[in-house]
């Protein structure tokens, strides 16, 4: 017989991940776990309706054979079965977080990174072609919802869509997703909230704005990663921490939330033990008193990131421009005189188009390069600030497959970046090589 386990205060993916594996491995028995507050309701309401997922005292732990570990790979995570996993000789773990070879090392793991376990699971339950009713599928997707932030999260792949659009073909409730999915904050949740935003303190740190809030919670109050995306996203930072700390109990709790890759939280926790993923992690570790950690937290972002490229940084300048009077023939001795692939256009120092040097080309043809440049310029056209971040010009670079972004202040060009200047922003090591 199978055992399989989750971790404790189970959010919608553990409990997902778990009854959702039992499908898979029919002869095993579920461990109930300790549940979150809107997972309890949920489980309150239809718990019975899964009658092979029981409480430690009612599993006969001589008769388990193989035990199978889902949505963590951390004994001490699991509760009170964690020292019998700890010491078990056959294992499997089955995760959407980083592969930690320390953790479990005589497990075998199915270590997929991407939006929620539930969606590992799921796409195990299409290979195998099993069949789910309403509240199965229903269930499936209040995890992968929950755990990628209704698909809005970095963490959230293609993948996560593919397994939601499988539990919608078994009729997802919609109705009961919106009911137990966590959209609002609750009484106790709006106090810790109204904590959190007054002790909250916005750093620039290499670049980045990053907000880190410290606050004493005697009380647990569930649904803190809910309110730590909350508050990234309400100041537009880059990365946030809350610590929340029990001075009775000596003990600290850092939940960390990441809009970018360039601030590794899941790195920056280390020190604490910390569990995750890059744009997602938290620790829990004990305090010696009052301890202050705010001033620890900075100097941990500030040594594991590096300083953060903006266009300003990137941009030649002064830039070679063409008039809108000019004739393409004007344009194209340029462009072959400095390996242009584009040209942007000015009218009274201001620019107004960008020059493509294939349109040239193309007019060139039809011996057509007396014509004006005005008559042929892109006027539609990508513009950056001095102050846009480097991750950002490359997406606009990569989606919009533009090859040079002219930088403007108040209509005016103070440079232009190329597909080359981002090359060496980010690979530096090869910039002797290349260029």
């Amino acid at each position: 017989m199978n055992l399989i386990v989750t971790h404790r205060s189970a959010d919608f993916d553990a409990l997902a991940s778990l009854i959702l594996a039992g499908k898979i491995f029919p002869d095993s028995v579920l461990l109930l776990p300790t549940l979150s507050s809107p997972v309890y309701s949920f489980f309150s309401m239809y718990g019975t309706l899964f009658d092979n997922i029981k409480p430690k005292k009612k599993i006969d732990l001589e008769k388990i054979e193989k035990v199978i570990v889902v949505d963590t790979q951390y004994p001490d995570r699991l509760g009170s079965i964690g020292d019998f996993v700890k010491n078990f000789p056959k294992v499997l773990v089955i995760d959407h977080h980083e592969l930690d070879s320390s953790a479990l090392p005589q497990a075998k793991k199915i270590i997929k990174i991407v939006g929620a376990t539930t969606s590992i699971i799921v796409h195990m339950l299409k290979s195998k072609r099993i069949e789910l009713n309403s509240i199965e599928a229903s269930l499936g997707a209040l995890g992968i919802y929950e755990d990628t932030g209704n698909l809005t999260f970095l963490t959230t792949k293609k993948y996560d869509m593919e397994a939601l659009s499988y539990l919608f073909s078994f009729g997802v409730d919609l109705t009961m997703v919106s009911k137990y999915a966590m959209t609002y904050m609750n009484v106790m949740q709006k106090k810790a909230f109204e904590k959190l935003l007054f002790a909250l303190k916005i750093k620039t740190i290499n670049g980045y704005r990053v907000g880190i809030s410290e606050v004493v919670l005697e009380e647990y109050v569930e649904g803190m990663g809910f309110l730590t995306h909350k508050l990234l996203e309400l100041f537009d930072l880059c990365a946030v921490f809350i610590i929340l700390k029990s001075i009775e109990k000596k003990r600290a709790v850092i939940i960390a939330r990441s809009k970018t890759v360039e601030i590794d939280v899941r790195k920056i926790l280390a020190p604490y033990g910390g569990a995750g993923h890059k744009t997602a992690s938290s620790a829990s570790f004990e305090i010696k008193g009052d301890e202050i950690l705010i001033d620890k937290i900075v100097k941990l972002v500030k040594e594991n990131t590096s300083r953060r490229i903006f266009a300003k940084d990137i941009m030649s300048s002064p830039v070679k421009t063409i008039s809108e009077e000019s004739t393409l023939n004007e344009a194209r001795k340029i462009m072959l005189r400095h390996g242009f692939s584009a040209l942007p256009v000015v009218k009274k120092e201001k620019i107004i188009g960008m020059l493509l040097r294939k349109d040239i080309e193309r007019m060139e043809l039809h011996g057509l390069t007396n014509f004006k440049v005005k008559d042929f310029m892109k006027k539609s056209i990508v513009i950056v600030s001095p102050e846009t971040p480097l991750e950002e010009i490359e997406k606009i670079m990569i989606e919009g497959n533009v090859g040079r972004i002219p930088v403007v202040v108040k209509g005016k060009i103070v440079g232009i970046i190329a597909r080359s200047d981002i090359l060496r922003a980010i690979y530096p090591e090869i910039n002797k090589v290349i260029f």
